[in-house]
């Protein structure tokens, strides 16, 4: 293969980000644990992600908020939100973030997953947790983009070689072209791949 053919094949892929979401619903609330500008600059980042990939067609995100035993593929076709966060005011509790699910794309992530021998399910009545609505919500206000979700697996150790976590690579590389996400607020960042060490299967997974 050329450079030039396989620098054009690598542009077509978008890039997986490691994205944080702050603390719960932190965006959409008076914060009283902390200065009051203590999520402005995640905002901000947020929204210019947001502006950045407007046209992409779809968002893959793998939250850190849904472990399963082997790897789940959320299949649904209008997910719920899970509001999966405690003690916030009540009004965080009654946001909306409307965005469709993408089962087409998501079958295909999943036939990858089983092709290549890994242990995967489909949930069709997975919602959308707040490891997922809450920094979308900022990025896309509009939901217009369809999104899925794709569990961790549970008791996974980063050390391990990510033979398990490549098949689903392919899935970025088919005429629908996927946004693909990591969630999750550890500060302990990866420096080869910007990943916390729980997100580093999750990134090598859907890069």
């Amino acid at each position: 293969m050329s450079a030039s053919s396989n620098q054009s094949k690598q542009a077509d892929r978008l890039p997986t980000l490691y994205i944080p979401h702050g603390g719960g619903p932190c965006f959409f609330m008076e914060w009283t644990m902390g200065p009051p500008d203590t999520w402005d600059r995640m905002r901000a980042s947020l929204q210019e992600m947001g502006r950045r990939f407007e046209d992409v067609s779809t968002l893959l995100v793998v939250s850190a908020h849904w472990e399963t035993s082997g790897v789940t593929v959320q299949t649904g076709v209008r997910p719920p939100l899970l509001y999966d966060y405690y003690g916030f005011p009540q009004h965080t509790y009654e946001l909306t973030w409307p965005a469709s699910g993408a089962p087409e794309v998501a079958g295909r992530a999943l036939d990858l997953l089983l092709a290549a021998g890994i242990d995967a399910h489909e949930d069709r009545k997975r919602g959308f947790d707040h490891g997922t609505f809450v920094p979308l919500k900022v990025a896309f206000p509009e939901a217009h983009i369809p999104t899925f979700q794709v569990s961790l697996k549970r008791g996974l150790d980063a050390a391990e070689p990510p033979k398990q976590n490549l098949p689903c690579s392919n899935c970025c590389r088919q005429p629908t072209r996927c946004r693909c996400s990591s969630t999750n607020t550890s500060p302990s960042i990866c420096p080869d791949t910007g990943a916390t060490p729980c997100m580093l299967h999750a990134a090598a997974l859907y890069r």
